[in-house]
């Protein structure tokens, strides 16, 4: 089963609570959408802090490129352009059903900004959204986690 199906099974609303790359809590909430009669998938994040305060808006779609490939694309509040994340192997998570990774940008190039984007899909139907991100010149590391329970999937 590709990534699109498989997040397909996951169309709802779902919140929880992570932690960002600054050791700050936070509260997400994460709307997953058919898009276009199942040709992808619309993925709608937030992430606040306890007192309200926006960390994190984001707009994501996943589908096939042009050439028949399985990309997510991402706009939000903490960059000024729309991304193109290439679907890639990535390492799964213990205990996950499956681990979607999407990566921008090759992980080792120092000299430029890259990131990864996994979402994992757990028995039970809970989702977990993970980003990992390297300025120029900094190591890519892990910098966002939060695993998130239906509220009302379809």
């Amino acid at each position: 089963m590709d990534a699109i199906a498989r997040l397909l099974d996951h169309v709802g609303r779902y919140t929880g609570h992570g932690i960002n790359h600054e050791d700050e809590p936070f509260h997400g909430e994460l709307e997953v959408a058919r898009l276009l009669d199942a040709q992808g998938v619309t993925l709608k994040f937030r992430a606040e802090t306890i007192d309200g305060t926006v960390l994190h808006d984001e707009r994501t779609w996943i589908a096939r490129d042009t050439d028949g490939q399985i990309a997510l694309w991402s706009i939000h509040s903490n960059g000024g352009a729309v991304r193109k994340h290439q679907q890639r192997n990535g390492a799964g998570t213990e205990g996950a059903d499956a681990t979607l990774v999407f990566g921008a940008g090759d992980p080792d190039e120092v000299s430029a900004y890259r990131e990864e984007i996994a979402i994992d899909l757990w028995p039970g139907g809970d989702v977990s959204y993970r980003t990992s991100w390297g300025l120029p010149g900094g190591r890519m590391l892990p910098r966002s986690d939060v695993r998130l329970h239906s509220v009302d999937a379809d």
